[in-house]
């Protein structure tokens, strides 16, 4: 699936709640250590984190322990 990764990006990027789940969803599934736009991501969920923490800590936790591994 490495021909949507950037559109996973732009769907976790989203203002809207739901959307971000299903893309932080698709990116714990499909990225991998070799992906082209994990630098993207990593910068996206250090911009986002403060806000994803007040809605819902256990999303983010489980996502950044699924791209630090």
């Amino acid at each position: 699936m490495s021909w949507a990764s950037f559109h996973v990006v732009e769907v976790m990027s989203s203002p809207k709640y739901h959307l971000k789940t299903v893309g932080y969803l698709a990116a714990t599934q499909s990225f991998g250590p070799d992906t082209d736009v994990l630098m993207l991501t990593t910068n996206l969920l250090k911009k986002v984190r403060p806000a994803m923490l007040t809605l819902n800590p256990m999303t983010d936790l489980h996502t950044g322990s699924n791209f630090n591994s």
